[in-house]
């Protein structure tokens, strides 16, 4: 099967095995949010949005780009919960018709989790996942891969002031 003729879904068993669940909404037709189990790692379940992609977004620079999000969480973490942030992300997305940059910081209405400190994502290239799997070129613009990491308050001001570049580089060490 050529490369150019796998869906995004296919891409992305491609590399993190079976979709095991979906999770869908009916405030947001069209979009779903997919279940990887131990991905990118045992006792991780990555989540990504799968039908993002469909509506293509507009970068700052004026070029176009489609986007699906990956988020990983504990395998013992409520999953419905962060497939409602996922889609909630996913709907300001479209809603907005903006992609989503590496180092943008997408801030949250409330804490990602109830009781945590977390209220807001960072977007970057998902570095944790296998080699290729953050770019589908089967669609046209090609759709890239988001991925979304939860921040602290003070991690949110550390890559205001220093920027994503730095930040990046604390996230490697």
């Amino acid at each position: 099967q050529g490369r150019q003729s796998m869906s995004i879904a296919q891409h992305m068993e491609r590399y993190l095995g079976r979709i095991e669940s979906g999770w869908t909404s009916e405030s947001l037709p069209g979009i779903q949010v997919c279940f990887f189990r131990n991905q990118p790692t045992t006792g991780i379940i990555t989540l990504t949005t799968l039908g993002l992609s469909d509506t293509v977004l507009s970068m700052i620079d004026g070029r176009r780009v489609r986007q699906e999000l990956v988020f990983s969480v504990p395998a013992e973490s409520a999953h419905d919960d962060y497939a409602k942030l996922l889609l909630h992300v996913a709907d300001q997305l479209r809603g907005s018709g903006r992609a989503l940059l590496r180092g943008d910081i997408f801030v949250l209405p409330s804490p990602i989790a109830p009781g945590g400190l977390s209220e807001a994502l960072y977007a970057s290239i998902p570095t944790v996942y296998p080699d290729g799997f953050s770019t589908y070129e089967g669609s046209n613009p090609s759709t890239v891969l988001v991925w979304l990491i939860p921040l602290l308050p003070s991690e949110v001001t550390f890559v205001r002031r220093s920027g994503w570049s730095e930040f990046e580089t604390l996230l490697e060490a």
